[in-house]
């Protein structure tokens, strides 16, 4: 068999590698004991559960379980009771704010237009 990519001294080194580690083989399954044995001892299991990363503490209030169930257990129909509801029940208004343009100040972006160098307090304005 021929390999082209492999040189002379690759496939060599390759075989004196398998045949020193090839009498290391029954040792390592020696030392795993009989791997059919349903009572072989085996080191115990160690659990890490997947949560332990997660942040905790996001939210700031819990919420009784079976209150929260009966809540969405009122909408029957699923998302299209939902809108109609919402649609009955509209949320109260926000108090009206004053215009994020009188909070800027002139010339920033996004803010009120900064004042012509040459325009005097009295000029008509447009």
């Amino acid at each position: 068999m021929k390999f082209q990519f492999l040189s002379k001294l690759g496939i060599h080194l390759a075989r004196v590698v398998i045949a020193l580690l090839l009498p290391t083989v029954p040792a390592i399954c020696a030392a795993q004991g009989d791997v059919t044995d349903p009572a072989a001892a085996v080191p115990p299991v160690v659990y890490q559960s997947v949560f332990a990363d997660t942040p905790q503490g996001v939210e700031m209030q819990t919420t009784d379980w079976k209150k929260a169930n009966a809540e969405v257990g009122q909408f029957r129909r699923g998302h299209v009771d939902i809108l109609k509801w919402e649609e009955a029940n509209p949320p109260a208004k926000p108090p009206n704010k004053a215009p994020a343009q009188a909070l800027s100040k002139p010339g920033m972006p996004g803010g009120a237009p900064a004042t012509p160098a040459g325009a005097a307090a009295g000029m008509h304005k447009h």
